[in-house]
């Protein structure tokens, strides 16, 4: 197993993955991702685990800075899929 940043080659691979687990919910979806990205501007960072090239798990993050404490800048998970 190994673990990359997904690209945009890994999209369809990772749509399916999300469809297949029981415990994914719409915020772990690429939909979502463009969602916060279109209305927030937060930068989207999805990690995902592989196994012979198929994704196994993923980490979606996504840079957040907060507009009240400008020095205040983080990554955020909605929670981890495996």
């Amino acid at each position: 197993m190994y673990v990359e940043i997904m690209t945009e080659a890994d999209a369809e691979a990772y749509r399916e993955f999300v469809r297949t687990m029981d415990s994914a919910s719409v915020y772990h979806t690429l939909d979502w991702k463009e969602i916060i990205q279109d209305s927030y501007g937060f930068e989207p960072l999805y990690v995902v685990a592989k196994e012979r090239d198929a994704i196994v798990g993923s980490l979606p993050l996504f840079k957040v800075s907060s507009f009240f404490q400008r020095a205040k800048t983080g990554w955020y998970s909605v929670q981890s899929l495996r």
